[in-house]
């Protein structure tokens, strides 16, 4: 993909998905339709998956190939359904964000690689129901509420040629941390429990 991002959904954006009180947008770079996302399914799980960047995905997982279409995006998502922990991220390699909608817990979660090569960025990053995510800042930044440069670090990027993570040259917009798994509750009864 060539963007991805989680906005509130009263911001009236474009978007390829909307999902409870969020309007996911992305762009794609590829043909490959094996890496599509998964929006929806037959087995009545009510879960998404959404890949930005591309996973390691391992030999033995290819032998599955069966030539459908979005068939990493299914293989994360089974794995997802069929664990109760995150241990199976510990196969998981290479560069990537990937975003998992769970309706039935009204629950969204954010996987991040651990090189933090494809960044996600966030805005609100304190509130799960405000907070939106990209994998640019202007893409947060550009074209809605006004937004400061942080003139810190833009003159960092003038002097060295880049921004030091978590920062971003725009205030109150930072990257998220590498090799994390972010959960965030889209429901008005968890943020009550928060």
């Amino acid at each position: 993909m060539k963007y991805i991002r989680v906005l509130n959904r009263e911001r009236n954006s474009p978007s390829n998905l909307f999902w409870q009180n969020k309007a996911i947008d992305w762009g794609e770079a590829h043909k490959l339709k094996h890496w599509d996302p998964v929006l929806s399914s037959s087995d009545g799980q009510e879960v998404a998956v959404v890949i930005y960047g591309r996973p390691h995905v391992h030999n033995s997982e290819w032998a599955h190939y069966d030539g459908s279409d979005a068939f990493i995006s299914r293989r994360i998502r089974s794995e997802y359904l069929q664990a109760n922990n995150w241990t199976w991220l510990n196969r998981l390699s290479g560069v990537f964000a990937i975003i998992i909608f769970d309706s039935r817990r009204q629950e969204m979660h954010l996987i991040t690689d651990l090189a933090g090569v494809c960044p996600i960025y966030s805005r609100n990053p304190n509130n799960s129901r405000d907070v939106e995510l990209a994998s640019h800042p202007d893409l947060l930044a550009v074209g809605f509420d006004p937004i400061d440069l942080d003139k810190v670090s833009v003159a960092e990027f003038l002097n060295r040629g880049m921004v030091t993570p978590p920062h971003s040259y725009w205030e109150g917009i930072s990257a998220l941390e590498h090799g994390s798994v972010c959960l965030l509750y889209t429901s008005d009864a968890a943020d009550e429990e928060d």
